[in-house]
């Protein structure tokens, strides 16, 4: 929501997640190849996600902009 030049976005945490209880000295395989326990899949998807945002306010304000209405 654009009000007074300001766009306002909103996030909201559905709350979900694991509800297991992990077993006792459970120690996960790490992935062929890599130093460290995680790996760039997890950077990536954020990586990705700040894009999408970036890329979708980017394409409101220019909606906005061509409707007349400068921010």
């Amino acid at each position: 929501m654009i009000t007074n030049g300001k766009l306002e976005i909103r996030l909201f945490w559905a709350g979900k997640g694991t509800q297991a209880t992990p077993v006792r000295d459970f120690i996960p395989p790490k992935e062929a190849g890599t130093g460290s326990g995680c790996c760039c899949s997890c950077f990536d998807g954020v990586i990705c996600g700040f894009n999408r945002l970036y890329i979708t306010v980017e394409r409101l304000l220019k909606t906005q902009e061509s409707n007349g209405k400068r921010y």
